[in-house]
């Protein structure tokens, strides 16, 4: 899913101001008054013409330097951009330097280290095919002509200044659509099974071969158990995010507020985050030195009404609430120094910019 031009990078700090909230009571959400932060912007860093105005895609990435990734920032579906948020300095990361692929779709991607590993779409053997059409009871209506081809997908490797290392072609029975790196090189792939029709979460070797699956939709058919997949219970797929050795899973089918961690070698928990209200979910999470920032929003409301607040990792409990001075930034969270990072076009001047805040004092 696509949003323009709004999003951001959050810093982890803990400030805090007299007003306190009183979340609502019952099941998961708290009865404790939770201290509230006031967030205010700073100043603002205008983003070079390579950086120009166009959609993004959730969610960003950002390095312990605060360092904001972003898919799509200039509106080529082929590039990942690297903002520097002190300079407004620019690093592409370009499919199109996978020389081996033809036409390479960047489907997704990951920041760990000092290296960006991009999800590539690449398909080959395209030629048209006639379909029938048919009407909503079933009976066919005529015929037209679309282009299928083989869908093959990759994950790239690049340098952290953008220049291009390897490549490694995903085997796995389903298509992948979230994925992240562990240091050892394997990698959590998500994605969407077309024969059981359901969201899948596995393991995957560092040579794109299915080692196991981890979890599943719960809405899988009976089938998908007679295949022999061994799977939990819990729900996916599910955005992942590095965690320092371990890898965060939330959203997506992992259903309302339940956050899951995923160790090396593919052992997963959960944990149940406390709610601000009865009914909300998970948005976005971040995790960073002082806990997790987590926004969380009504799935019948606008992305601009979500409330965001920072979380114990290890009880799920609320600690404390961001107010922003900017409605909309509580949306793709990554860690910073005492500061928030927030990526958005100025109408006025035509350009991209990285707004600074930071809590009022």
């Amino acid at each position: 899913m696509k949003f323009q031009f709004v999003f951001f990078v959050l810093g982890a700090v803990l400030a805090t101001a007299e007003t306190p909230k009183q979340a609502k009571t019952g099941g998961v959400v708290t009865s404790l008054p939770i201290p509230v932060v006031n967030v205010r912007t700073r100043s603002e860093v205008k983003l070079p013409p390579s950086a120009r105005a166009g959609g993004v895609t959730l969610p960003l990435h950002c390095s312990t330097d605060g360092t904001l990734y972003a898919e799509a920032i200039g509106g080529e579906e082929s590039v990942v951009t690297a903002i520097n948020p002190e300079d407004g300095t620019v690093t592409l990361f370009d499919a199109r330097k996978v020389t081996d692929l033809t036409h390479p779709d960047v489907r997704n991607f990951f920041f760990s280290g000092n290296e960006l590993y991009l999800l590539l779409l690449s398909t080959t053997d395209i030629h048209e095919q006639k379909v029938t059409i048919t009407n909503p009871a079933g009976e066919p209506t005529g015929t037209r002509s679309v282009k299928i081809g083989t869908e093959h997908y990759y994950i790239a490797r690049f340098k952290r200044d953008g220049s291009y290392e390897g490549l490694v072609e995903l085997e796995l029975p389903f298509d992948p659509m979230q994925f992240a790196v562990f240091e050892n090189g394997d990698f959590v792939v998500s994605g969407f099974d077309r024969a059981t029709r359901s969201f899948l979460t596995a393991l995957v070797q560092s040579n794109g071969q299915l080692s196991r699956y981890l979890m599943k939709d719960e809405r899988a058919k009976p089938a998908d158990h007679a295949a022999g997949r061994t799977v939990s219970s819990l729900a996916s797929p599910v955005i992942l995010i590095e965690n320092g050795d371990t890898i965060l899973g939330f959203g997506g089918g992992v259903t309302g507020n339940r956050v899951v961690r995923i160790s090396t070698g593919g052992k997963v928990d959960k944990v149940t985050i406390q709610t601000p209200n009865k009914g909300d979910s998970v948005l976005s999470l971040m995790s960073t030195t002082r806990g997790w920032i987590v926004s969380f929003t009504k799935p019948t409301e606008r992305i601009d009404t979500v409330e965001t607040f920072l979380v114990n990792p290890s009880t799920g409990k609320l600690i404390l609430q961001y107010k922003f001075e900017n409605a909309a930034a509580g949306l793709g969270m990554c860690g910073g120094n005492d500061e928030f990072h927030i990526l958005k076009y100025d109408q006025e001047q035509k350009v991209m910019v990285v707004e600074k805040a930071a809590p009022a004092q």
